[in-house]
């Protein structure tokens, strides 16, 4: 019932027949047991196990003379002992009914006692005011479960429910077995699979349902699973968590301000400077910023359409206008207007939650000064000051190998080599951690990152790089740049994705005196301002959110060089939005075809950068790809731009590969137009046979089979093909008839016909083998042992290569010190000593397991409304579901008060006491991986860390002090990545 989070590979493709039962034992051996036929099966499995005790059996003996497992033999006992004393008080209350000629008693409780098998105190019980109609635990969760079952139809009993029913894990564990083992009852118990909406991964829920239940019924109605007794509070008040206010992610119908109020900037006009620019008006009460200088929001105009862009105070406003909307758009468009058809956006119909199409983080309030009352404001905030740099806006602090792979072979060894000693320290530290649960935990994450690391090929960042929004400064130079977060007169450049080449990077010098930037943007934390020839230089950037990549560099007082180049001399005056411009009745590009067309484009760049292509052809290939990545957007013809930038020429003459692609199942396939340098093809798409992780193996002490995850010989990843048949829907061909009855056909003389599936005797759709193997993708170079496979030979891929293989090296380190870490140990005296440490841990640990209930709960809801939005829009972009489906599981986990509250955080601590009692034993190695599951990582991992000792290091962090003083670090910036004193690595260098 472990709430268990599984990869989309493997999800249950179980049909109904084949799944009956989860988990059912073998009902053989020598006590058959669950037979249903006898009333006193559980009085017979109760004697059986006690005289199989007093020949000396053990309980493992005697599950395996049952020929069953643990878990199901303890599940039953329980419920067999529970049912035998059961009765034997009613055979207690018989005998001390009976009376002597005297009227006395003729059993004392001690007679009573011996001919039972209980001591004089227990039958002392049992002869208490309704004690037979009392039952225990293990009986009370079997009929609570019942009832619920019965009155809402699914229950989930997944890990957490057991804290709201008010039993404990294994009681639960063993009554939802009973309920679904036992010819007595005949309860459903499957799992069922609900895809988390922020991951992509599926949770696995243990539902319970009424007997004769099938599988299908419950997928099919996954709106039926609820939590049980869901009314139950999840933080009472006592609990010492801080307070929330769930409805906060919870959007508010949007308000909209009259488009009389609004003023356009046309091209003509200087609109094409200030491009995707909101200028609002100062002091207004309803369309104020807040404390902010700037915000990415959506404004709404008459209730039709909305503003989206980057809003800023304007001083210059014309009077009547409190909004000045900056657009690149002709005059003559009008601002009002059908759908694509005008300045401004149109509201999607479908869409009455949001619809902006964006992820609104919140929704600005107001006082209104004529009434007092608190309104909705019409700025929805995309983005505010702050989000786009720091942790909260999400922004990696990395270097893409798009980028660092067409720079000189001597930066991309620097910082490659910075990034593996990063790691190298990182797994240093991990192996000092003295708490085995928490060391496990860590080298897990750590390995698989490394496994990560070497398909994406990222590096780490060059000092002081920073995310920042970019804005408009209209009278700052092309070479110039306001900055506030760097030094006056220092050198920057700005890197945009996705990155065409050194020719899309403007170095600029920094200017922080410039007025019109204070005043418009201010002491900006990360944002910058730029004018509009620089930003066009960025591939064509405007200013309703893009954000750059900023690094200083190139100056004498760094040792960052950045190699620039500069503009394609085929790119000057190219507009993809006017020389490609779409014709009556010209398919338009689809959402997820431009997002794989990009992915081909760019990996032709990436190659024919590494192979020495000319300017002239990699002017070609970046105009083709400007023209994609604005295709679906402006509808432009990118069929032309293919024949006329002649792509298909540049991809036989740089992607030409040796082999043909059999990855791709395909022999008879071009051995040109794919990726083919190793920067490219590390995360090209292979198909693999459908797998799972583990191998089953005979354990050579026990003899028995048991999968093992891990090769103790290498450190690599094992794996089993799971032999899965792809199936495929059987269909049936149903013509059209127009009102005569007559078959429709089309303007071809083409009968017209639909595809609908074939129904069983039952009504459920019929689906038939294929006789193919079910296949998944992966990469290639997760695929691969050697990167050097994938690499055509040239500098910098024999760099990436290096780098590569070394990490996925470390990775294989990382598993094989996992399994030589032992258990913590579990004392006894540790526990009598921390009685009051473990009491506060349990306590804090109920309160972060009783979300996982209403986690699910969130997920199944969002997941029901995402898909109402996608059935009613089928056509919904990916980057459109993305944002939706961020705004519909924070507003599903506010509306079932999931919250996920981690130990160790600030809303509940864990203190050095605390830690400890663990680390001396206090708790089992289970409950501490409960904890180690629910905790703040890094916060455990700090109290795991042994006390500093002097000044001395390990050579891992020394490796890294050299390799981040080669990247160009300051003594101070190192001494804080390592959290040392600046002396220390003075020392050190």
């Amino acid at each position: 019932m472990e709430n268990e989070v599984i990869k989309e590979k493997e999800i249950l493709e179980i049909s109904e027949d084949e799944l009956m039962h989860y988990g059912t034992p073998r009902h053989s051996g020598r006590y058959p047991w669950g037979s249903g036929d006898d009333p006193f099966q559980h009085e017979k499995f109760y004697q059986s196990v006690q005289q199989l005790k007093r020949e000396g059996l053990t309980d493992k003996e005697i599950w395996e003379e049952f020929n069953m497992s643990s878990t199901d033999y303890r599940a039953l006992n329980s419920l067999a002992s529970a049912e035998h004393k059961k009765a034997a008080a009613i055979q207690a209350r018989e005998y001390a009914s009976m009376l002597d000629e005297d009227g006395k008693r003729l059993y004392s409780n001690v007679q009573i006692g011996k001919m039972l098998g209980y001591p004089d105190t227990t039958i002392g019980n049992m002869l208490k005011e309704n004690y037979t109609e009392k039952t225990t635990k293990l009986s009370k969760t079997i009929d609570a479960l019942r009832s619920m079952v019965d009155d809402e139809h699914y229950i989930d009993v997944g890990a957490g429910s057991e804290f709201i029913l008010g039993c404990s894990d294994t009681q639960l564990r063993n009554a939802t077995r009973i309920l679904s083992e036992s010819d007595d009852y005949k309860y459903q118990l499957y799992p069922v699979n609900v895809r988390q909406l922020g991951t992509g991964l599926m949770t696995r829920i243990m539902v319970l349902a009424p007997p004769g239940t099938t599988y299908s019924e419950v997928v099919e109605n996954k709106d039926r699973i609820k939590m049980p007794d869901g009314g139950v509070e999840l933080y009472p008040p006592d609990a010492g968590v801080d307070s929330m206010k769930l409805n906060k992610y919870a959007l508010k119908p949007p308000t909209s301000i009259s488009s009389d109020r609004v003023m356009v900037r046309y091209a003509e006009d200087g609109g094409l400077e200030k491009d995707g620019v909101i200028e609002i008006r100062r002091g207004l009460d309803d369309l104020s910023l807040g404390n902010a200088n700037y915000m990415q929001v959506r404004i709404g105009v008459d209730g039709t359409h909305y503003l989206k862009g980057m809003a800023v105070y304007a001083d210059d406003l014309p009077d009547g206008v409190d909004v000045r909307f900056n657009t690149n758009k002709h005059k003559g468009t009008p601002m009002i207007g059908p759908k694509d058809n005008s300045v401004l956006k149109t509201m999607k119909e479908e869409d009455e939650d949001n619809p902006f199409g964006a992820t609104i983080r919140r929704q600005m309030e107001y006082v209104d000064p004529k009434t007092g009352e608190t309104k909705l404001s019409p700025v929805n905030i995309v983005n505010e000051e702050g989000s786009w740099g720091g942790e909260e806006g999400g922004w990696a602090r990395t270097v893409s190998a798009q980028m660092l792979g067409k720079q000189t072979k001597d930066t991309v060894k620097k910082q490659l080599d910075l990034t593996y000693a990063d790691k190298v320290a990182e797994y240093d530290e991990i192996m000092s951690v003295n708490n085995p649960v928490v060391k496990q935990k860590l080298l897990e994450a750590f390995s698989d990152n490394c496994d990560t690391a070497a398909v994406h090929l990222k590096a780490s960042p060059f000092p002081r790089q920073s995310w920042n929004v970019i804005l408009p400064v209209e009278s700052m130079s092309d070479k110039e740049i306001y900055a506030p977060q760097y030094k006056n007169g220092e050198t920057v450049v700005l890197i945009r994705y996705p990155h065409g080449g050194t020719f899309e990077i403007p170095q600029l010098r920094v200017n922080n005196n410039n007025q019109e930037a204070i005043k418009s943007i201010g002491n900006a934390i990360d944002a910058v301002g730029i004018n509009a020839k620089t930003a066009a230089k960025l591939s064509g950037a405007d200013f309703d959110g893009d954000t750059v990549l900023c690094i200083p560099c190139n100056s004498s007082s760094s040792n960052v060089r950045i190699k620039v180049s500069d503009s394609l001399k085929g790119l000057k005056d190219f507009d993809p939005k006017e020389r490609y411009k779409g014709y009556k009745g010209m398919k338009v590009m689809s959402e997820n075809l431009k997002q794989r067309e990009m992915g081909i484009v760019s990996n032709l760049i990436t190659d024919m950068t590494i192979k020495g292509a000319t300017e002239d052809e990699l002017a070609a290939a970046v105009r083709h790809s400007m023209v994609v990545i604005d295709a679906v957007k402006h509808k432009l013809d990118y069929k032309k731009s293919y024949e006329d930038n002649h792509i298909e020429d540049l991809k036989k003459k740089y992607q030409k590969r040796p082999e043909t692609d059999e990855e791709a199942g395909d022999s008879e396939k071009k051995n040109y137009g794919g990726a083919s340098t190793l920067l490219s093809r590390a995360k090209s798409k292979v198909y693999i046979n459908e797998r799972r992780e583990g191998k089953m193996e005979v354990d050579p002490e026990t003899g028995k089979k048991k999968r093992v995850y891990i090769d103790p010989e290498t450190g690599k990843k094992l794996y089993e093909e799971t032999g899965a048949i792809k199936k495929e829907m059987v269909t049936k061909k149903v013509y059209e008839h127009d009102e005569n009855g007559n078959i429709v056909r089309d303007e071809n003389g083409k009968k017209v016909y639909r595809n609908e599936p074939v129904l069983d005797e039952r009504g459920k759709k019929i689906y038939r083998d294929t006789g193919k193997l079910v296949q998944e993708t992966s990469s290639q170079m997760m695929e691969t042992d050697d990167a050097r496979k994938l690499s055509a030979g040239y500098v910098v891929e024999e760099i990436y290569a290096d780098y590569a293989n070394k990490v996925k090296g470390l990775a294989n380190e990382a598993r094989k010190a996992y399994l030589a870490t032992p258990k913590l140990s579990y004392s006894k005296e540790a526990k009598e000593k921390y009685a009051k440490e473990v009491k506060s841990l349990d306590a804090k640990l109920l309160v972060a397991l009783k979300n996982a209930p209403r986690e699910r709960q969130a997920q199944i809801l969002a997941n029901l409304q995402f898909k109402a939005k996608l059935d009613a829009n089928p056509y919904m972009s990916k980057d459109e579901q993305k944002k939706i489906k961020a705004q519909l599981l924070n507003g599903a986990r506010a509306t079932v008060g999931a919250k996920k509250i981690l130990l160790g955080s600030k809303a509940m601590p864990i203190t050095d006491k605390e830690w400890e009692a663990v680390n001396s034993g206090a708790i089992s190695n289970n409950k501490c991986k409960l904890i180690v599951d629910n905790a703040d990582l890094d916060t455990l991992k700090r109290l795991s860390m042994p006390r500093n000792s002097g000044n001395s290091l390990s050579s891992a962090r020394i490796s890294k002090i050299h390799a981040m003083d080669n990247s160009g670090f300051s003594i101070e910036e190192i001494a804080r990545s390592l959290g040392v004193s600046a002396s220390t690595v003075a020392k050190y260098l």
